[in-house]
C-alpha cells in the first residue's frame, strides 16, 4: 500500500471514531486540523454555550497591572507609617529630655522651696541650652 492510500485509510478511521467524541473535543480537533494545514493559527476554539467552561478573561486595554495597583496602595501606607515613626521618635526624644531634667533636679542639691517656684523650671530649661 502506498503512503497516500494508507493516509486516506487512517483519515477514514479517525473520522468514524470522531462521531463518538464530545462536541468540545470535536471542536478542538477541527481547530488543530485547520492549524496543521495552515488555514488558521493555533488557538482555543470558542466553546458553545452548552459546553462552556470558566476561563480567565483577558484584561481590557486600559487595565492597570496588579503590581501598579499594589504600588498605588503601598505608597500612601508607607507615607503614613513614616509620619507615625517620626512622631514616635519625637515623643521618645521629648521623654528623654524630660527624664534628663528630672534626673538633674533629683540629684542636685536644691532646696525644696525651689521646686515650688515657677521661674525655677524656666531657669532649668534655659540653663540646659
Amino acid at each position: 500500500m502506498n503512503e497516500q492510500a494508507q493516509a486516506s485509510q487512517i483519515c477514514r478511521h479517525l473520522d468514524q471514531a470522531a462521531g463518538q467524541l464530545s462536541y468540545r473535543v470535536q471542536e478542538r480537533l477541527a481547530a488543530a486540523r485547520a492549524a496543521a494545514v495552515g488555514k488558521v493559527p493555533v488557538s482555543e476554539p470558542e466553546p458553545s454555550p452548552l459546553h462552556s467552561t470558566p476561563r480567565e478573561k483577558p484584561a481590557p486595554e486600559g487595565a492597570t497591572p496588579w503590581w501598579l495597583r499594589l504600588a498605588a496602595i503601598a505608597a500612601p501606607l508607607l507615607l503614613v507609617a513614616g509620619i507615625f515613626l517620626v512622631d514616635v521618635v519625637h515623643q521618645e526624644q521629648s521623654a528623654a529630655e524630660l527624664a534628663e531634667v528630672d534626673a538633674a533636679l533629683l540629684t542636685d542639691d536644691v532646696p525644696l522651696v525651689a521646686y515650688a517656684d515657677h521661674g525655677f523650671g524656666v531657669y532649668i530649661k534655659n540653663s540646659r541650652r
